[in-house]
């Protein structure tokens, strides 16, 4: 949601030198800087897909620290009306493992926790499984909830799941919609 207020201070800073000499993995690079263009960060992770596009379509980037929302209006980013909410995977993983120590006195690895996310398959016994399960739904569950608290119809406008939480969205989603689709690569910002 800064990304607008931020966008011209942002070109500004990064057009300041015209020319840049730099090394990056023991090779040295000049590069002369023609024009600077700047995008929210999910608008990256849907570029290509933008010509397949209808006129409305809402990307929701559920990263590790923030859900980003952004509206993409006649094939344009429409950064004014995005939304960035503090309700990452972090949060959902933390509330996994706060459960976990609740009720077996230990955490689960990271690792393990991701594992699932993105397969739904554990080679832990089923009491863990059960508390990642729940709380999987109810955060799917709780994505929802907050796009349709942005005034977003979910059963009518399409939605594009993107970044590491799209896989969460697809495996523990309970509402299927003819209208949202994933992107499932987890590097599609940075690609």
């Amino acid at each position: 949601t800064r990304f607008g207020k931020e966008k011209q201070d942002f070109i500004n800073y990064l057009s300041r030198n015209e020319e840049v000499d730099f090394t990056f993995e023991e090779k040295m690079y000049h590069i002369k800087i023609i024009r600077v263009a700047v995008y929210p960060q999910c608008y990256a992770a849907i570029a290509e897909m933008i010509p397949t596009f209808p006129r409305k379509v809402v990307v929701v980037d559920i990263g590790s620290w923030t859900l980003d929302i952004l509206p993409v209006i006649d094939k344009k980013p429409d950064d004014q009306s995005g939304a960035t909410l503090p309700k990452g995977l972090i949060t959902c993983m933390r509330t996994i493992n706060k459960n976990c120590v609740r009720k077996f006195n230990f955490e689960l690895d990271e690792m393990d926790i991701q594992n699932y996310m993105m397969h739904r398959k554990s080679d832990m016994s089923e009491e863990y499984a059960s508390v990642m399960e729940s709380q999987l739904l109810e955060y799917a569950e709780m994505v929802l909830h907050s796009l349709t608290e942005l005034k977003i119809n979910i059963k009518a406008t399409p939605i594009v799941f993107v970044g590491g939480g799209a896989c969460v969205m697809k495996n523990f989603g309970t509402r299927e919609y003819k209208n949202i689709s994933y992107n499932l690569d987890v590097k599609a910002n940075a690609k």
